[in-house]
Parts: structure tokens; sequence; C-alpha cells
């Protein structure tokens, strides 16, 4: 809808100068800027230039004055906080942006007002509260655009510091690849969310019931229901969860405590009072004294050093008749990211954030390649902390339904069904083995994904039950 504005139309289509005043008039345009990350490429590439032109501006004649064009690039600096400055620039351009930041931080160390063009520029390539001092503004005058980003970039932070010391840590993190795993998340904690839904909570056993019709589980019967999200990264998915089933008492562990006190943030943020947050390692989760009727690891076993082995520990802590849902990457949807792995690896890319970025830059010029192409069209490629996690992620496993079967039967586990498969995948399993109407036999599914391997998108989601004691 953004794109079907004319001036935003022309401005992508011509690559030429730049209508601030007609693009800042935009408010939908301000808004998507200032709620969600931007996966659209000709958009990035739009607010590059963008935000170079207002560099240039605010270096050679001090930018403009105007409420709505200081509110344009106060939402573009908000949409790179937001994606992790991900956005390329060249070393004249970087240069030129440290140049202003330190006249900035010169402003605010010595009591000077800073002009807010100025200061939402630097927001545009650097977090406020990168910059010395930067706590002084909190207290000034600003309008609300200004504000706005002051709030996003210096107190959210703030807040995010102190809260990092209330969280306590179950568990030791003493395995090798988790250590690894837990330095790239404290680096950049995934995924990088501002808002989530919140819909009608409902018990797990009824919500079971919908996903599931035909299949038979067990029922909980139980309210308060203990819920574990082992990997909750940055609290969108605690939170969902904590807000999605009545009666739910969740504890939500991370490796990472980055990703933790970003997740208590944004509970506190939804008055959220059923969820706690812990520090603690799969590897060692057995150790804790706790269990628990549900739990959910979705997008975690996987980069594990041995999944099977993370899963026996999550499944030593469930209760008889308790439920999990598992996320698993599949190797026949993830041939684009194999590419991709490939190719950092031939090139050498280091995995820090300029490599990153120079990484996304060259792929999106290999237009020939057709797995880099799909690439592209992914979310996680628009900013640095999901590209990271897509592409340069320090350990990664992929499954086959084959591989999920035996782990299911090895581990004497019920499976319930898939979730999160397109409605033309349902029906043509239906189509295809009508004598199955609860869609549970894996070489039903494994024999469908064959022929269409992007059906589960990147990562199968499924339930299974612990089986009676």
């Amino acid at each position: 809808m953004v794109k079907q504005n004319e001036v935003i139309k022309a401005a992508i289509d011509n690559g030429g100068d730049i209508a601030l005043r007609e693009l800042a008039g935009d408010s939908l345009f301000r808004a998507l800027l200032t709620n969600a990350p931007i996966h659209d490429i000709e958009l990035e590439a739009l607010l590059t230039r963008v935000r170079r032109a207002m560099l240039y501006q605010a270096a050679e004649t001090g930018g403009h004055n105007s409420e709505e064009s200081i509110s344009f690039i106060a939402a573009i600096a908000q949409q790179c906080f937001i994606t992790e400055y991900v956005y390329a620039f060249d070393f004249e351009e970087i240069a030129r942006a440290r140049e202003l930041k330190d006249a900035v931080a010169g402003a605010i160390i010595g009591g000077s007002d800073v002009p807010p063009f100025h200061l939402a520029v630097v927001a545009a390539y650097f977090p406020l509260h990168s910059i010395e001092g930067a706590s002084r503004l909190i207290g000034r005058p600003w309008t609300s655009a200004t504000r706005q980003l002051i709030n996003q970039q210096i107190v959210e932070p703030n807040q995010e510091r102190d809260l990092r010391l209330t969280i306590p840590a179950l568990t030791v993190i003493d395995d090798r690849v988790s250590a690894l795993v837990m330095d790239q998340y404290e680096q950049n904690p995934y995924p990088r969310w501002v808002k989530t839904e919140h819909g009608q909570s409902i018990h797990i056993d009824e919500h079971l019931s919908r996903l599931f019709p035909h299949s038979a589980f067990r029922r909980l019967h139980k309210n308060p229901v203990d819920i574990l999200i082992a990997g909750c990264g940055t609290g969108q998915h605690s939170i969902e969860t904590g807000a999605r089933y009545t009666g739910a008492k969740v504890l939500a562990i991370d490796l990472s405590l980055t990703s933790l006190s970003y997740a208590k943030r944004k509970t506190i943020e939804a008055n959220l009072n059923n969820i706690e947050y812990a520090q603690a390692d799969i590897v060692r989760i057995n150790e804790i004294d706790r269990d628990f009727d549900v739990i959910e690891t979705s997008g975690v076993l996987h980069h594990l050093n041995d999944p099977s082995l993370g899963l026996r520990n999550l499944l030593s802590i469930l209760r008889p008749d308790g439920l999990m849902r598992i996320g698993l990457y599949s190797a026949h949807a993830r041939k684009d990211v194999s590419a991709a792995r490939e190719y950092i690896k031939r090139r050498e890319y280091a995995h820090d954030p300029d490599a990153i970025r120079q990484c996304r830059q060259d792929i999106i010029a290999e237009a020939g390649d057709p797995l880099l192409n799909a690439l592209i069209g992914r979310r996680d490629f628009s900013t640095l902390s999901g590209c990271r996690d897509l592409i340069f992620h320090a350990q990664e496993h992929q499954f086959t339904i084959p591989m999920i079967a035996e782990l299911v039967s090895g581990n004497r586990l019920t499976f319930l069904g898939f979730e999160s498969v397109n409605n033309m995948a349902v029906e043509e399993y239906l189509r295809r083995f009508p004598d199955d109407p609860s869609m549970t036999n894996l070489d039903n599914w494994n024999r469908l994904e064959i022929e269409y391997p992007a059906m589960f998108g990147s990562m199968y989601q499924f339930w299974i039950q612990q089986r009676s004691a």
C-alpha cells in the first residue's frame, strides 16, 4: 500500500532526487517505519538514499526545521534501530556520520542545544545510547517524534540494562556450542520486534482440540498450567503464549541476558504478570528442580550441538501426558539458506556487522542465482540480527520428516500433528490420503514434502505428547 503512493513509487523508480516533503507527508509510511521492520528491498534502497541525503544536508546546510521533516527522519532513525543498522553505507558517508555524532556529543556534554534534525540523522546511523552523556537528553523539551526516538534509543535500553540485573541464572553455561550461540545473541538479540498480537485467551486443551480436531490426545484438565518456553529469545514467543492460554504460568528461559532483558521489558510493557524469566541452558535443563505440563521450544533445538540430547533433557522435566510444541528447520525448505552458508564460507566473510552488511549487498547483486534470490524474500534477511540468525548462525542442524519420525518413536512420544501448514497443503494431504483424517502419518507427510518442498515454510512446527508413566 505504501508503494502505491505516486511520490514513493516515483522515488523508487527514478533513483534520482528525493522529494523529502512529499515523502514525509505519507502518514502510513511513517507509521510503518516506527512499528515494524520493513521487508522490501526497494524501500530499503530508497531509505538508504534518503538517509544519506539527510546526512549531507545536516552537514552542509544544517538540515530541515519543519516538524514534518524532523518527524520523517526520526521515523527513519527508528526503522534503522529496529533493523539494527543493516542499511549499507560507504566510507565517506560513515565518516561524516561519525563527525556529526561527535558534534552532537560535544553539544550534549557542553549543555548546548542539539538541533532535532541533527539528533535524528545521527540516530539513523548509531543508537543514541551509544553517545556519551546521551541520558542528559531525556529531560529536555522535545516534540513528540523526537521524544519517541529518545524513548526508543535511550530510555528503553537503560531499562533493559537495569532489568538485566534482576534475571536469575538457573544453570551454568559451560557447553562450547552453547557459549558460541549465547555470544551471538548477546551481540544480536533475535528477533528485534516492536509489537505483537494478543488474541482471546483459551485453555490449552481447547486450543489443541481446534488445532487437531481429528487427532487423539489426552487433555490436561488443569488450571493453572505450568508452561516452559525453552529458548524464548526477545520475548515475542513467551508473551504470545502467556497471553494466549487461560491459566498459563510461564517460565521463559534463554542463553542470552541481552535477549531476556528485552523480553522482560516488553512483558512489563504488555502488563503481563504470569511470565518469569531466567537464564538457562537446555543442555543442563534437566538439573533444575521443576517440571511442566507444556514445553514449547521453537527454533531452538537445531542450534544445539546435539538436538536429540536437548530433546531428552526437556522430556525429563515434562510431566506424564505433558505436551510439547517443537520447531525444527526443514532441510528441503532451506536450500537457499544452505546455499548462502556455502557462499559465506567460500568468500570467508567475518561475522561482524560490517561483514554482514557487505554480504547482504553482495547477495542482492547476485541477480542470476535463483537460490540467493529466494533468500532475499525471507523476512529475516531485512534485519542485522535476522540475517545473522538466518545465514551466519554459529550452529545449525537441518531436519527431514523421517528424522522427526525417529525422534518421536525413539522417545516413545505421540505425534499430534503439524501446525502452520498452508491450507493448500492440508487440502492436498486429505485428497491424497483420505484414510488419515488426523493427518498424523509422517510417511505420508514425507512423500508430500518431497513433491512440495516449500510447504512447511522453513520450519516444521509440530506438537507431541508424553506418554503416561
